[in-house]
């Protein structure tokens, strides 16, 4: 993902989000023209185990 999209550009759409700047429809768009669908799949499965382990339902 590094390689694909840069970890400056990476760290912008993260402070972006922090700052309430993004929304999650606006990674995804962003995240989508960079990445493949395969790798957007696994993206949304590490997510969700990273959420779950904060819910605690892991």
């Amino acid at each position: 993902m590094i390689k694909k999209v840069g970890i400056s550009k990476l760290n912008e759409i993260r402070a972006d989000v922090q700052e309430g700047h993004l929304s999650k429809e606006e990674v995804m768009q962003e995240l989508q023209s960079k990445l493949s669908q395969e790798e957007i799949t696994a993206l949304k499965v590490i997510a969700y185990k990273e959420m779950s382990k904060g819910n605690g339902t892991e």
